[in-house]
């Protein structure tokens, strides 16, 4: 392989990760903020009073439902970001079984696998099924081209 087609796909590689990164955040760009603990103030009783327990109980218990509400979130949202940048991958993959420069293949091969890595460890908590689903059928795709090239 001529050096030239090697810079070639090195490149593609290293503008194809940031550029569907990128595109995930434009396209998603309220990321959930955790608006908890914005205004933590510790309760205090009116007069000087102590509170009771019954009122320590139901503050503690406004804050665990706000984390866990803000959690669902971001899980969510999460979850969508990681289908986007999968369905990203995998119409990459089908441009790589067109009959295309060995570079620009090389290029959004090597750009694929390190995109959908990387974003499967970055969105694993969100644990999104159709996420999954969408990485098997990467994989599928990824096996599918391999193989095809190896009988080149």
């Amino acid at each position: 392989m001529d050096w030239k087609k090697i810079v070639f796909a090195i490149a593609i590689c290293l503008i194809y990760i940031p550029m569907v990164f990128m595109a995930v955040t434009t396209f998603f760009p309220k990321t959930p903020v955790n608006e908890c603990y914005v205004d933590y103030k510790y309760p205090i009783a009116a007069e000087g009073k102590e509170l009771n327990q019954t009122q320590l109980d139901e503050y503690n218990r406004n804050m665990r439902e706000c984390e866990i509400s803000f959690e669902s979130e971001r899980t969510k949202y999460d979850g969508w970001k990681f289908i986007v940048i999968m369905i990203v991958n995998i119409i990459a993959t089908l441009f790589m079984l067109m009959k295309l420069d060995k570079s620009i293949i090389f290029g959004l091969f090597f750009g694929v696998v390190i995109t959908a890595f990387t974003a499967t460890i970055n969105y694993m908590e969100s644990r999104s099924v159709i996420g999954f689903a969408l990485l098997v059928f990467l994989f599928g795709l990824i096996i599918y081209f391999v193989n095809r090239l190896s009988k080149n």
